[in-house]
């Protein structure tokens, strides 16, 4: 089964290889995966919460995330020594092609209100997002929690990486 934004993405690298005259395909931009974030905050030490954003990230990302503990206790945080802080799942090949689907033609549209995402891009081309109340518009879920979404791009600058990602459809605020 190939997904569209994959199909988009090879069409891209096939376009930009011929424009550019780029001979090594190794030195294209490339999306390395995509890095799926939930922070806990002061409430990790509610085990039946963590246990269900545990369950939602399943459904979400389609793999097992990892539960992230502090490292060292913080009373202006209220987080002790080995408390769950955050939830990471980390998505790579055929899994990161399948939630790009996801998100860009069924979670994106489903948002009230919603008019693009702002080209939020480090130095490196990566690009960062936060979707508010993900578990509503991602999948049935009894509360609504901000997911941090971080597409890795490798061998890439801000304006090729807009670039990419307009050309598999992620809508931009213009």
């Amino acid at each position: 089964m190939e997904f569209s934004t994959l199909q988009k993405y090879k069409d891209f690298l096939r376009e930009i290889s011929e424009s550019s005259g780029v001979k090594n395909v190794h030195s294209l931009p490339k999306i390395e995966k995509i890095v799926l974030s939930f922070n806990l905050g002061s409430s990790g030490n509610d085990k039946k919460f963590v246990e269900s954003v545990f369950t939602d990230m399943v459904c979400v990302s389609g793999s097992i995330p990892v539960i992230k503990n502090a490292k060292f206790s913080d009373a202006n945080f209220k987080i002790r020594d080995g408390q769950p802080v955050s939830i990471l799942a980390t998505l790579r090949g055929k899994k990161l092609f399948y939630f790009l689907d996801m998100l860009i033609y069924g979670a994106l549209p489903r948002i009230r209100d919603f008019r693009g995402l702002r080209d939020s891009f480090d130095f490196g081309g990566n690009f960062t997002f936060t979707i508010s109340g993900q578990s509503s518009v991602m999948y049935e879920s009894n509360f609504s929690q901000d997911l941090n979404i971080n597409i890795v791009i490798s061998n890439s600058n801000p304006t090729i990486s807009k670039k990419l990602l307009s050309s598999i459809s992620v809508p931009f605020v213009s």
